[in-house]
């Protein structure tokens, strides 16, 4: 384990792990077990479902500009995060559910992904500079982040630059029945 892995394990609380766990849960009760069942084909494409309103933009942050939609709202806010293969725009299916619940729901697409900057040579960033960069733009105060596992390094070490900033972070992963 290193050092900031460390120092993160320290800072983890009993009540932060149960409001994590809570989220985890609330997002996984709002998915639609009808909408499963209804799928008799696993290898249909199921529609997205109608889109909540949601503000695009161009964030300027030091060093780059990256792209990001926003529902807006006075709800807890959610930080979406795309694995390497994605962009902001693989949250199709959660954005509706999330904002329908009374989240503002929050996606952006890291350095080089749809709508962002390219990724210079000479400064290629880091991807918890950006996500701390792109809190600090958006005036997030307390946030929740969710995204793959690939992306979890952000959200982590994020945590360490605004202790009380990022109020649970969950990762997820796709199963194969």
């Amino acid at each position: 384990m290193g050092e900031t892995d460390g120092k993160l394990a320290a800072k983890m609380t009993r009540r932060g792990m149960i409001e994590g766990t809570t989220f985890l849960a609330a997002g996984a009760a709002l998915s639609s077990p009808v909408a499963a069942a209804e799928v008799s084909d696993p290898m249909l494409s199921v529609p997205l479902p109608p889109q909540m309103p949601a503000r695009e933009g161009l964030a300027q942050l030091p060093g780059t500009r990256l792209g990001y939609w926003d529902t807006g709202g006075d709800g807890p806010a959610i930080v979406l995060l795309h694995p390497a293969t994605g962009s902001a725009l693989i949250w199709g299916y959660q954005q509706p559910v999330f904002a329908r619940a009374g989240y503002r729901v929050i996606a952006y697409s890291r350095r080089g992904y749809h709508n962002s900057e390219p990724v210079p040579r000479e400064n290629p960033g880091t991807a918890s500079h950006d996500l701390h960069n792109l809190v600090e733009f958006l005036g997030l105060r307390k946030l929740h982040a969710v995204g793959p596992p690939q992306a979890a390094r952000s959200p982590s070490t994020m945590r360490t630059r605004i202790p009380n900033g990022c109020r649970a972070w969950c990762w997820h992963a796709g199963l194969a029945a």
